[in-house]
């Protein structure tokens, strides 16, 4: 489920659904078997609702997200900030909002700011420098 929204702000929202196809399509690229990823008995027993969907799975989406928002098409990111406050699960449902855009025109630099919520709650913080290139037409 991909969507994008607007509002009279002029926010950016984009939905997704972390799906189990998405979760295990991840851990086999990634290799990573390890046990908060992948054993829900040890997940549970510390305290979390079951296995924790990789954070790496959570920047493909906003890599996603970025090519859709201003230039992102025909830009390349410089650094990626992110601070991970609450765990996803499969099937969760988020939004990422862009809330912040920034272009500084002399140096090409766009600086943007995400936030990733689930039913409300604010489940990563994302600080994003991209620069833009050279137009390809």
């Amino acid at each position: 489920m991909k969507k994008l929204l607007k509002t009279k702000k002029n926010k950016k929202y984009f939905l997704f659904k972390i799906t189990e196809e998405d979760y295990l399509t991840f851990m086999n690229l990634s290799g990573d078997k390890s046990l908060v990823h992948s054993n829900k008995k040890f997940c549970i027993r510390n305290n979390f609702k079951g296995k924790v969907v990789y954070g790496g799975l959570l920047l493909a989406k906003l890599s996603n997200v970025l090519s859709k928002t201003t230039n992102g098409n025909i830009a390349i990111s410089l650094s990626w900030n992110i601070i991970f406050h609450y765990p996803l699960y499969v099937n969760d449902k988020i939004k990422i909002i862009m809330t912040k855009y920034d272009y500084i025109k002399t140096k090409k630099i766009m600086k943007k700011e995400f936030l990733v919520h689930k039913n409300n709650k604010k489940i990563a913080s994302i600080n994003v420098i991209q620069k833009v290139l050279k137009n390809y037409y």
